[in-house]
């Protein structure tokens, strides 16, 4: 009895105990992955706000007030200033109250105050608890270079060239199944460890079903692979879940994180939130999976498929959603293109240049010249307006295509209706307005004086057009006869002219040269000054228009013959209101382009919720001039340093690397990513692969490969794996079979008390990791288990609360993006999410 009692007593002290490890473990893998977001949002959003704002009265050479900003020492304060920061109550800190202008006597920056947005951004940092590194608490960061690139490339791992070490020697050989076992097998070994025994097949199946179509296998599937003595029943239940539709479902879902997918735009004001036709780039990318597209032209479709020759209908230029599909950042261009930067060379190669935008990168050898050479490929495209996107299909319902067909003539021919007749209405306005002009020529663009700009209160003058009568009065010559009057006026001293204007005015009539309009309205004015003369004119010419507009006959001009030649400066082709219909259509003021934008938006709104729209690929495109980039100085756009060229990293290219040359550069970027010789893309991409299977990477920071990066716990096996994946053509299926038929892979997931004393976060992989499974795969398989899931391929994003679809194709809304998604930890579509954090709470057990 006592030595029952006994063992009772010590399984119940163990299970707190390893209840206690468990938890240490968990959290201190989801405070790395806290603190890898914290820094990203830290160094990308919050340090270059400090250095534009602050760090010229607060920095290295200049500490006002005995605090410096490009170092986290003020967070804790100073005598006078203790508390700086104060995360659990925001707005009680003292740089919140300077920055927002609440304190009177001190308003920081004193130049001018933040934008709402930088504000945001002060004050959420600070809620989350004022991330700073540590490193840097005391003393300026060591802002990069200079770096010794050729020594980096001998010294970390990453930037090695990929070997193809021969899987090791073994002693227990009898366990290998494919060659991943060799290398983890040799790393137990080591440590006198070993595979735990294989699982049992109903594990096995339910474990391989959901790990490739992210689906549970049927009652009738267990039963019929438990009786399958056959030795190949497991390799063929392999070879028939990657042929099974279903995989690209669910492999396509996990790039789709990579990619930020989304349906929505983010804000963007009055525009259409909605991508009319994001789905093309999901349905592309569930169709490239299933069939095995090699991986380098898949990423090279992505960023360039523009540039490639395809067959029709080129579906393949859906690929550059991957481009196109990111956040629009109320359309700040230099944010938009960083978000391109990111998701490419983070979510491609796990490089974190977005951290070279201000400053040479900290830690990894990214100088901020490089980050300006990718700014400069992004910077040289375009994105065509939704009706000028690639067609690359059919229409998915041919009776809908017709009603929507239908539709979109109605919108856009109510369209062209208010176009016009906004264009009519302005013509008329500002030709009734002339005098706003000339007056605006006389102060050279600057405010008119009250009493004058009073005789056009009612109409705005457009800056153009302005610059279009300066420039058009500059060509005249002093005798034109309308204008003769003005040039010999204007030639006169402003305190000459009140009493020299009449004699003038006098031998203009007496020579007969001048139009006697103008002559006759200057005649009968009061002239004081050159103000008095546009008035003058403007008088005539609103007279002239209003002829104009009377005249029912348009076929011939005006019959007086001094009116006529009026009016042909009004619409004659050379005149300052010689505009063909997109210019004065880009005239348009605020309120009529809202009116027209809204116009618009029903039309995007057709396009992007009617089922009978053709579906389009949201390309990008080079302009017809590329630019030439210059570094932003601290990531200030104002602010323009030294020119760089388009190009490669250095890094990775060497000291020979050649500039861009072929348009943008977007194509020679893919090919360069895309290329056996990147030591980076084979290594990240079978690195994500295995994470995905195994719930932790060879590499435990999947998204960053630079010097912040966990070392690889095996990384031969990492060489292995991306060494075989460029041999066998980049074939994700091939990577996916040397992973799932091996016995590490096959292995029992049940514990061993020696083996956890040993690695107890099971790093050398002596047993098969539990993982937690996703929302998605969780909701399809409920719908499964129930018969109710519906197995329809592709088409527009659904409403997932009414539809029975697989996840995948659930319509994902930036704007609105689902409590019960962050509750489960889907990965959110604002930024590329190689691996989702896992937030460790009871409800997800449920």
């Amino acid at each position: 009895m006592s030595k029952l009692l006994f063992s009772h007593s010590r399984f119940s002290v163990w299970i707190p105990l390893s209840l206690c490890l468990l938890f240490a473990v968990a959290t201190s893998a989801a405070r790395a992955e806290t603190d890898s977001a914290q820094a990203e949002f830290f160094e990308k959003s919050i340090r270059p706000l400090l250095l534009k704002h602050c760090a010229e009265c607060h920095g290295d050479k200049k500490q006002e007030m005995g605090l410096r900003f490009d170092n986290g020492s003020f967070i804790k304060g100073n005598e006078d200033y203790p508390e700086m920061v104060v995360t659990e109550t925001p707005d009680d800190s003292r740089l919140m109250q300077v920055i927002i202008y609440s304190d009177s006597d001190i308003q920081m920056p004193p130049a001018g105050k933040m934008s709402d947005e930088e504000i945001g951004l002060i004050r959420h940092w600070i809620a989350n608890g004022a991330y700073w590194p540590e490193t840097e608490m005391q003393s300026g960061p060591k802002l990069g270079g200079p770096y010794d690139f050729a020594k980096l490339r001998e010294e970390h791992w990453a930037y090695r060239p990929v070997d193809n070490p021969a899987p090791p020697e073994v002693a227990h050989a009898e366990r290998v199944k494919t060659s991943v076992d060799n290398f983890v097998i040799k790393k137990l070994e080591d440590e006198g460890l070993m595979l735990s025994p294989a699982a049992d097949k109903r594990t096995l199946i339910r474990r391989l079903k959901f790990d490739l179509l992210g689906l549970p296998p049927t009652y009738e599937e267990v039963q019929a692979f438990e009786q399958n003595e056959s030795p190949e029943a497991y390799a063929e239940l392999v070879e028939e879940y990657l042929a099974a539709p279903g995989y690209g479902q669910r492999w396509g879902r996990h790039w789709l994180d990579v990619a930020r997918y989304a349906d929505t735009k983010g804000y963007v004001f009055t525009a259409e939130p909605r991508y009319g036709f994001s789905y093309t780039y999901r349905d592309y990318v569930i169709e490239a999976f299933n069939s095995d597209k090699p991986y380098d032209q898949f990423l090279i479709e992505q960023l360039a498929a523009d540039a490639l020759e395809l067959e029709e209908p080129k579906k393949e230029l859906a690929a550059m959603g991957f481009l196109t599909l990111g956040r629009r950042f109320r359309n700040n261009k230099h944010d938009i293109i960083d978000d391109r930067i990111d998701v490419v060379t983070r979510g491609l190669m796990g490089m974190t240049v977005g951290c070279a935008r201000c400053h040479d990168h900290k830690y990894d050898p990214i100088p901020t010249e490089d980050y300006y050479s990718l700014y400069g490929v992004f910077d040289s495209c375009h994105e065509p307006d939704e009706p000028d996107l690639p067609v690359i299909g059919e229409p998915l319902d041919q009776v809908a295509h017709e009603q929507y067909k239908t539709e979109l003539a109605r919108l856009a021919d109510e369209l062209h209706k208010f176009e016009q007749e906004e264009v009519r209405k302005l013509e008329h306005e500002v030709r009734h307005h002339v005098v706003a002009y000339l007056l605006k020529n006389i102060t050279g663009g600057a405010d008119v004086p009250a009493e004058y700009a009073s005789a056009y209160e009612k109409h705005e003058p457009r800056g153009s057009l302005i610059n279009r009568w300066n420039d058009y009065l500059k060509k005249q010559d002093p005798s034109h006869p309308i204008w003769e009057a003005w040039m010999t006026l204007s030639k006169l001293k402003p305190e000459e002219l009140q009493q020299k204007s009449a004699d003038e005015i006098k031998q203009l009539l007496q020579a007969g040269s001048s139009n006697p309009v103008i002559t006759a309205s200057l005649s009968n004015r009061n002239i004081t000054s050159m103000y008095d003369v546009a008035l003058a004119y403007g008088e005539v010419f609103r007279q002239t228009e209003a002829s104009w507009r009377e005249q029912q006959d348009k076929s011939t001009g005006l019959a007086d013959a001094s009116r006529e030649s009026l009016r042909q400066e009004l619409y004659g082709a050379g005149t300052p209101f010689d505009l063909n219909y997109d210019q004065w259509k880009g005239e348009f003021d605020r309120a009529v382009r809202n009116q027209q934008r809204n116009h618009i938006s029903k039309q995007d709104k057709l396009r992007a919720t009617s089922p009978g729209a053709p579906p389009r690929a949201m390309v990008l495109l080079d302009n017809a001039k590329p630019t030439e980039p210059v570094v932003f100085v601290r990531g200030v756009a104002g602010r323009r340093g030294d020119q760089v060229p388009r190009q490669f990293f250095k890094i990775l290219e060497g000291e020979d690397r050649q500039p861009f040359s072929q348009g943008s550069g977007r194509l020679e970027l893919a090919k360069k990513i895309a290329s056996a010789d990147n030591p980076l893309t084979a290594r990240v991409f079978v690195n994500r692969v295995w994470m995905l299977h195994f719930g932790n990477g060879i590499v435990r920071t999947p998204s960053d490969f630079g010097a912040r990066s966990d070392p690889p716990t095996h990384p031969e096996l990492l060489d292995h794996l991306a060494a075989q994946f460029v041999a066998n053509g980049w074939s994700v299926k091939n990577l996916h079979r040397l992973i799932v038929n091996s016995a590490t892979y096959r292995q029992s997931g049940e514990p061993n008390a020696e083996a956890r004393a040993i690695d107890p976060e099971n790093r050398l992989l002596w047993r098969m990791p539990r993982r937690r499974l996703e929302f998605e795969a969780m909701r399809d398989a409920m719908l499964a288990a129930a018969d109710k899931l519906d197995s329809k391929h592709g088409g527009t994003g659904v409403d997932l609360e009414t539809s029975n679809r697989r996840t995948v194709y659930g319509f994902v809304n930036r704007n609105n993006f689902p409590t019960l998604f962050r509750v489960f930890d889907v990965a959110s579509p604002d930024v590329s999410t190689p691996k989702r954090p896992q937030t460790t709470v009871p409800q997800q057990a449920l």
